[in-house]
């Protein structure tokens, strides 16, 4: 990875929040602190299982954010029926 000042206008505090905005979205904190205490196999297996909880939580939640979108409920379906029955 590489950054440099000149991109920023020479804001050495921007490059700084760059770099650890891209070494966060890395995960390379997250893999530190996993590496500083031991973990049993358990309890990386139970870590797994959450994320994988939350991941499918999340994709199932976006698609259905998606349909919403794209196929908008009629809530005026009664109203529309009875226009039909009067004409």
């Amino acid at each position: 990875m590489q950054l440099s000042t000149k991109k920023y206008g020479g804001d050495a505090l921007k490059t700084y929040k760059v770099l650890m905005r891209k070494l966060s979205r890395e995960g390379h904190y997250l893999e530190l602190k996993e590496k500083e205490f031991f973990k049993s196999k358990a309890q990386k297996r139970r870590e797994d299982k959450l994320r994988g909880t939350v991941r499918t939580k999340k994709k199932l939640r976006l698609i259905k954010e998606r349909l919403d979108r794209e196929i908008p409920l009629n809530k005026n379906k009664k109203v529309q029926n009875r226009q039909n029955k009067i004409k």
